[in-house]
């Protein structure tokens, strides 16, 4: 059965959903471990439950093993790239879901940038402990909107974010 099915498709009582939950929950384990000894990070999980969306982290496995039990999966999330799968993974491939996932527009990319605003002031909070005013402004860019009235996923950074990612070096 692939990955789609039983995130998705099938009751989160089945055993299909049981074991894919139990490969999940080894897969982002082994993750979290590893960047705890590389990187020195607190052992903590991101929970890709529909409640959470992977913002927010848990120190217990346990929580988020209950969170895709009760709420399932993020929806869309079959390849696990934030818990320790690659990008190339060839879990989804030749399935629908991972041929819709290779032909994403550059839209639904700038989406997943934006999802991961969040993690990546957290993760720059350690970063700028000594420099607390620019941590200080980089949060209220993250909170700030780009004009007022524009769409609320438009941010001062998010903007600044997603065209430094489209500049080029040289113009």
């Amino acid at each position: 059965m692939d990955r789609h099915t039983w995130m998705y498709e099938i009751s989160r009582t089945t055993l299909e959903y049981v074991d894919g939950v139990k490969n999940f929950i080894t897969c982002a384990t082994k993750d979290m471990e590893k960047k705890h000894r590389e990187e020195g990070k607190e052992k903590m999980i991101l929970c890709p439950c529909r409640g959470c969306k992977n913002f927010k982290k848990h120190r217990s496995v346990d929580i988020v093993r209950g969170h895709l039990f009760r709420r399932g999966f993020k929806e869309g999330y079959v390849k696990w790239i934030w818990h320790g799968e690659g990008v190339q993974s060839s879990k989804t491939s030749g399935t629908k879901r991972g041929r819709e996932e290779d032909n994403m527009t550059n839209n639904e990319e700038d989406d997943v940038d934006i999802d991961r605003l969040e993690e990546m002031i957290q993760d720059m909070e350690d970063h700028f402990m000594h420099q607390p005013d620019i941590l200080n402004s980089l949060v209220d860019d993250s909170k700030n909107l780009l004009y007022p009235g524009c769409n609320d996923q438009f941010t001062r950074l998010s903007t600044t974010l997603r065209r430094r990612r489209y500049c080029v070096p040289w113009a």
